[in-house]
């Protein structure tokens, strides 16, 4: 899955690079959802499936994200990464992969 993301983010037109703040934004109401129905729902309903799925997509256009911000893009740039930050980047990637993973887990745990 990694590989099919970065790939895409490599060899696509579309640039992710402006939705940072979006996804941020996103990303913090999907995990405070899921700590605040950790609190009152079981893990196997309905409800935990959708977020836990919503975060999953979510990981996914944060792996296009940081990937894009590493190779940089010349033609639009709104951001990247300069070369002083690449171990930065790479620690941002490894830290999306582990999540995506845990989550990926989560997914097929609670089926």
């Amino acid at each position: 899955m990694f590989v099919a993301l970065t790939a895409y983010a490599c060899f696509t037109k579309t640039d992710f690079t402006y939705l940072g703040g979006i996804l941020c934004v996103a990303t913090m109401m999907v995990v405070l959802f899921l700590i605040m129905f950790s609190w009152f729902m079981e893990k196997n309903s309905i409800v935990y499936l959708i977020l836990v799925c919503l975060m999953i997509i979510l990981l996914s256009i944060w792996i296009i994200y940081d990937t894009q911000l590493i190779i940089g893009n010349k033609k639009k740039g709104y951001a990247e990464f300069s070369l002083d930050d690449f171990a930065i980047g790479a620690l941002i990637i490894y830290s999306d992969i582990i999540t995506l993973f845990l989550y990926v887990l989560q997914l097929f745990n609670s089926g």
